[in-house]
């Protein structure tokens, strides 16, 4: 595959196992283009947050491991990284529910997202592109991060991970607890991210209706279960259109587009939605 061709990452396949036992994904295939916005969508417990930390490499500190199938940056292997190595390759989880070190202050929150950087300068510099984009945390730049809102500590989470430089943003349910108005604005401001400094995105949301709004293209999280030797869920991912996805998130019939994943041992028909790579296959 050329370089034009090549997406930023590619999740291929992967099996992900908790403590050695407990299968929790398995068969899921995606992949994020340069530049581009990705929804992840999905019920509370199909996956998604699992997805996103074995991509970051954060499965390892619950103890969980990749155990098939790969995740590739611009071709290169990471699902055998940690995340600190992960984060120097160019990519940084913003966490479900907002994560903040209370004790410190809104900027030194900015700050330790910044670790990987080592010139003064362009600290500054980053420091204040973050402010122009988030002009209330310059308000609240020397308060406690524990005392501030909700919707503004959502906003030092995402201005921490872009204090990183990142190629591609993980965010977990951005949307979760906040009033519809700060949604609203968080979601333009991840476009305008994207849209000014191509910083590609995969965004794992419950609320549909507004991940749609601002990605090209979606997958959807099935909760199923597999009857095997231990009984555990079962996550696919499909490849949707907008309004397939709208449909399908509210209930309705839709049209999907499965993402076909090589044939495994334990799946010798090629798994639910076939065999072997090539295009997708419709499924209703």
């Amino acid at each position: 595959m050329s370089d034009a061709a090549r997406p930023l990452l590619s999740v291929n396949n992967i099996e992900v196992i908790y403590d050695h036992v407990i299968l929790v994904l398995k068969g899921v295939s995606l992949q994020v283009p340069e530049g581009g916005i990705v929804a992840l969508l999905g019920a509370n417990g199909a996956g998604k947050s699992t997805t996103l930390k074995a991509i970051s490499g954060l499965l390892r500190t619950e103890r969980g491991e990749v155990t098939k199938g790969s995740i590739e940056l611009l071709g290169a292997p990471i699902h055998r990284g940690g995340p600190a190595e992960v984060v120097r390759h160019g990519i940084v989880q913003v966490m479900e529910g907002r994560h903040v070190f209370e004790h410190l202050t809104v900027e030194e929150n900015l700050l330790t997202g910044a670790y990987t950087q080592r010139n003064g300068r362009s600290l500054k510099r980053d420091l204040d592109l973050v402010y122009g984009y988030f002009p209330r945390l310059a308000e609240r730049r020397s308060s406690q991060a524990g005392y501030i809102s909700g919707g503004e500590q959502q906003m030092v989470a995402i201005g921490r991970a872009l204090m990183a430089r990142p190629k591609l943003m993980l965010l977990d349910e951005p949307s979760m607890g906040l009033a519809p108005m700060l949604v609203a604005e968080i979601y333009e401001i991840v476009a305008r991210l994207n849209r000014d400094h191509k910083v590609a995105v995969l965004l794992a949301e419950q609320n549909a209706t507004m991940a749609l709004r601002a990605a090209q293209y979606a997958y959807v999280m099935e909760n199923g279960r597999r009857r095997q030797a231990l009984q555990a869920p079962q996550a696919v991912a499909v490849v949707i259109s907008k309004e397939g996805a709208e449909g399908l998130c509210a209930g309705r019939r839709a049209k999907a587009w499965a993402l076909r994943a090589p044939a495994s041992p334990a799946q010798p028909d090629g798994g639910r939605f076939g065999r072997g790579a090539g295009p997708p296959s419709e499924v209703s």
